[in-house]
């Protein structure tokens, strides 16, 4: 699991560092709040990189409505992400959630209301935050420090928001993003959880 985190952080690493390169106008950072099972707080920092994009422009159905409206004007991305988040569930561990994403988003640009779709994996750390023993050699319970578990952890997500920056021209998004997570090991098996995130995305570009 070491390997693994040090791999992830490497990867986020140089994935800022090209996208940076490559075109400032798609590149965002992500602040969000970030809820285990929606209830138990934490908070999420990312940055999005969006490495395709196409607009596309149909007329609508209804003439009047053509009229008075215009076109349908779509923006489709394909993005992908790099997260940390941090969660405290009360009386049971405290956890640690370093991830990627890929995902496609598409933002109506009359009103700049936005709908995504995400795939994740990751690596999740959970601490506990109680009285955690074993059983020793002596045949009596022994006090472990520092006890948790790490685990390997793919999520599949849907955003659903809102662009500021296509009738206001702040360089601003909000949106909330429930997440389904399939977590293993746990319990020498796996386990499916839920999260809510609710944040903003601030695009440095604007």
């Amino acid at each position: 699991m070491k390997n693994f985190i040090f791999l992830m952080g490497i990867f986020l690493l140089h994935s800022t560092l090209q996208a940076q390169s490559l075109n400032r106008e798609n590149l965002a950072y992500n602040f969000s709040y970030f809820g285990e099972t929606a209830i138990h707080p934490g908070i999420k920092v990312g940055v999005e990189y969006a490495f395709y994009e196409k607009t596309t422009t149909k007329k609508r159905w209804f003439k009047k409505r053509q009229e008075r409206l215009g076109p349908k004007i779509k923006k489709h991305q394909f993005v992908w992400t790099g997260n940390l988040a941090f969660y405290n569930h009360p009386n049971n561990h405290s956890g640690l959630l370093l991830n990627g994403e890929i995902g496609w988003k598409r933002t109506k640009m009359r009103k700049g209301s936005t709908f995504a779709t995400y795939l994740g994996a990751g690596y999740l750390h959970r601490f506990y935050n109680i009285d955690t023993y074993q059983l020793g050699t002596n045949g009596e319970p022994d006090k472990i420090t520092a006890a948790g578990q790490s685990a390997f952890v793919a999520s599949f997500a849907v955003g659903f928001g809102r662009d500021l920056s296509v009738r206001r021209n702040l360089p601003i998004a909000y949106h909330i993003k429930p997440t389904v997570l399939f977590q293993t090991p746990y319990n020498h098996s796996g386990v499916l959880n839920a999260a809510l995130e609710v944040g903003v995305t601030y695009k440095i570009s604007q």
